[in-house]
């Protein structure tokens, strides 16, 4: 992700967004193992279960903005947020395309996790809707007291939620809105730049916590095994 030359090579940033959301996850979760390794965590033996672990881990050990996350449901009104000054309504109403400065910061984090949670939250419901089902029947109705209790099992969710779904909507979901920037040089070459230093970050982070918990000599070893 680093080495691409889109900055002198621009026309190469329209392919490479095709990969880059399942490179930033990847690199991202095995850096992510090996984290919780070091730290004698359990091994997450999924990606839910990964996350889930994950966004624990980011919440006690990342700063701001890293450590945000997003709680509550089932409705995006119900939302709650840590880390973060503003609100679910602010959230809800702010439009997407907005020229994203630092003073609202704080409402594009929202949005990223707010919408990655309703998501997570239609998923789970719909899961709830094929289970106990009436013979003859294919789905069920979930109750708001049945989706209220889908809510509260939820883990928080986090950059790392965030991160998943960018990687699962361009392997599966949506791929075509990746096709789309190549119509457009320059924003494909911001959206590269901008998924790989997200990516650098959390893995600084995460390199960061593995150094100290296992010395410098024994980091320095890992690096150089793996070049």
């Amino acid at each position: 992700m680093q080495q691409l030359p889109v900055q002198s090579q621009p026309e190469l940033a329209s392919v490479a967004n095709l990969w880059l959301p399942v490179q930033s996850y990847y690199a991202f979760h095995g850096v992510g193992l090996a984290c919780m390794a070091a730290l004698g965590q359990e091994i997450p033996r999924d990606h839910r279960a990964f996350r889930a672990q994950s966004a624990k881990l980011v919440s006690w050990l990342f700063p701001t903005p890293f450590s945000v996350s997003c709680s509550g449901g089932p409705t995006p009104a119900e939302f709650t947020f840590s880390g973060i000054k503003t609100s679910p309504k602010e959230i809800a109403e702010h439009n997407a395309l907005t020229t994203p400065h630092r003073f609202n910061a704080d409402v594009f984090i929202g949005k990223c996790l707010s919408t990655t949670r309703e998501r997570l939250l239609d998923e789970n419901v719909k899961s709830a809707q094929h289970q106990n089902v009436s013979k003859g029947k294919t789905r069920r109705n979930v109750k708001s007291s049945e989706k209220q209790k889908i809510s509260e099992r939820l883990n928080p969710t986090t950059v790392c939620d965030f991160i998943y779904r960018i990687r699962f909507r361009s392997n599966y979901d949506n791929p075509d809105m990746y096709l789309y920037s190549a119509q457009f040089q320059d924003d494909a070459v911001e959206l590269y730049q901008n998924v790989t230093r997200l990516t650098q970050l959390i893995v600084l982070g995460l390199s960061t916590i593995i150094k100290k918990k296992i010395g410098s000599k024994a980091f320095s070893r890992l690096e150089s095994m793996v070049g």
